[in-house]
């Protein structure tokens, strides 16, 4: 790849690396050290620090970050930068839905100026600041002759399902561009194939060591953070307490965390008013009492807003204490086997264990028990009825939010609903349009046709198929990442009745689309 007057050539296209993050203004803008510096708390960095500093500062070519949501990836790995390679670019990769989150959020954290610093120029960088750029950040440093030896390719939020993140990530190693990974959620197999893909791009014999470098720190409490940060390279663990203060257990805090997003769920249907009885199943036994306690009863039947509110361990044997139409599920943590839920008006589940693989949901009004495996995230709904329409509520445990990011539920497939509790109206055979929100914050349009359902990306590429084609509906979902051509060839295939002609045509494109990639 030829590098003529500061501006680097060769088979790399702009416009399509880089089609669906072309920007309407610029997006560069300058980051003051100091400022940084404050934003950052010192017991994290001087303790946390050497592994991840060791990595930067050597130029590996990749290094691995994970931690759950909000521990401070991208603060962290940015003040670092900004340390031991104060002349580079940072190119901050933001395929996901940081943008349009409220900046109060990140009060005190980088992210927060991120949103709000996009203003400045990439000529305004000295020694003193480091450029950050979001995507199409490092096309647009290129293109303005930035040399790669001075950039350093953060993707935050990185998954390999995203194919635009992945190509920007494979033409950054055969840059020799040094890439810090960052993913809350990652793959068990994901470090295994960021070495592939760091392989594929350098000659045989290059290099000899493995180029990736993994760290993991967790953040445990909002406000009274453990952090954890651990080399796998060398098996150190070093542990800095954020705020000085008593850390709180992890277990203790994720209850809390999901006894107050239940009780936002709870608040929710009270204020819409939604007749029938509230249930709320509780996994555990000190999340039953502590919501109880929340509730000021010492009984089971809870008087709130006028309205009973029964809570229940999981496991309780109901007996003839059945779940009626009208009624409104809460859970924590699932249900046992052989609960019944006919035809509930609601159901609320909330989750707090991780999975990689997916799984099937089943509408209410077919539902007769609600399986127990952990899932980090359920929405269940449906006609409820001839005249009603079943209500979704999701919760979500911290640091899971992609669990569903593979799920292929039977009827639904509502990607993310990430708020404390969302309200979603469910649809069933007939409805034209359901409307929800992928982690791109694109619009899903999703199409039904008898008991077969479509899933469309705001750009109409296809995210899902559901219905009884259960080995078709895998079979689109793999064609759908390699060509959306292909994916719809089969979806049309189905529609009219001609299956085999539209896999066998489907895997001829899907083959010519990979080859061509």
């Amino acid at each position: 790849m030829a590098n003529r007057g500061g501006v680097i050539e060769g088979a790399f296209h702009f416009d399509e690396m880089f089609q669906e993050y072309v920007p309407t203004v610029s997006t560069a803008f300058t980051l003051n050290r100091n400022d940084l510096k404050d934003l950052v708390c010192s017991p994290f960095y001087e303790v946390s620090g050497p592994a991840l500093r060791e990595a930067i500062k050597s130029g590996c070519a990749i290094i691995y970050v994970t931690g759950n949501p909000g521990c401070g990836k991208t603060s962290t790995v940015s003040y670092i930068i900004h340390e031991v390679r104060p002349d580079v670019k940072v190119v901050i990769e933001q395929p996901r839905r940081y943008l349009a989150e409220k900046a109060a959020e990140f009060a005190g954290h980088p992210r927060a100026v991120f949103v709000h610093g996009i203003s400045n120029n990439i000529k305004d960088a000295t020694s003193e600041t480091c450029v950050v750029f979001y995507t199409p950040g490092l096309g647009r440093a290129l293109l303005e002759g930035v040399q790669p030896e001075n950039v350093v390719a953060v993707f935050d939020e990185f998954h390999l399902a995203n194919l635009s993140t992945l190509r920007c990530f494979r033409y950054c190693l055969k840059m020799g561009i040094q890439c810090i990974v960052m993913s809350a959620t990652p793959h068990p197999n994901e470090l295994q194939r960021l070495h592939e893909y760091y392989n594929a791009q350098v000659e045989e014999g290059q290099r000899a060591e493995f180029p990736v470098s993994s760290v993991h720190f967790e953040r445990e409490s909002k406000f009274n953070v453990q952090y954890n940060f651990i080399d796998e390279g060398t098996g150190f663990c070093y542990t800095a307490d954020w705020t000085r203060a008593k850390p709180m257990d992890y277990v203790e805090y994720i209850r809390e965390k999901m006894i107050n997003r239940v009780i936002v769920c709870l608040n929710d249907v009270l204020r819409r008013n939604i007749r029938g009885k509230i249930l709320i199943f509780c996994a555990e036994l000190a999340v039953m009492k502590r919501l109880r306690d929340l509730l000021n009863a010492p009984s089971n039947a809870h008087l709130v807003n006028g309205k009973k509110v029964w809570i229940f361990h999981s496991t309780y044997n109901t007996g003839s204490f059945k779940p009626e139409g009208e009624d409104i599920i809460i859970t924590y943590n699932g249900l046992q086997d052989g609960l019944t839920i006919p035809n509930a008006t609601v159901c609320i589940q909330t989750c707090t264990s991780r999975i990689t693989s997916g799984f099937n949901l089943h509408r209410i009004d077919r539902l007769q028990t609600v399986p127990s495996s952990s899932v980090d995230l359920i929405l269940q709904s449906g006609r409820v009825g001839r005249d009603r329409i079943g209500y979704v509520y999701s919760i979500q445990s911290p640091g899971s939010y992609n669990a569903l990011r593979n799920a292929a539920p039977t009827y639904f497939n509502v990607e993310n609903i990430d708020s404390d509790a969302e309200f979603v109206q469910g649809c069933h055979e007939g409805d034209e349009l359901f409307h929800a929100q992928d982690f791109y914050g694109n619009h899903i349009k999703m199409e039904t046709f008898g008991d077969l359902q479509i899933s469309l990306t705001a750009d109409g590429a296809i995210s899902a198929i559901t219905g009884r084609h259960t080995v078709l509906a895998q079979l689109i979902g793999i064609f759908s990442y390699l060509s959306v051509p292909a994916a719809k060839l089969v979806w049309w295939s189905i529609f009219f009745g001609v299956e085999s002609y539209g896999i066998l045509l489907a895997a001829i494109i899907s083959r010519r689309a990979l080859r061509n990639s």
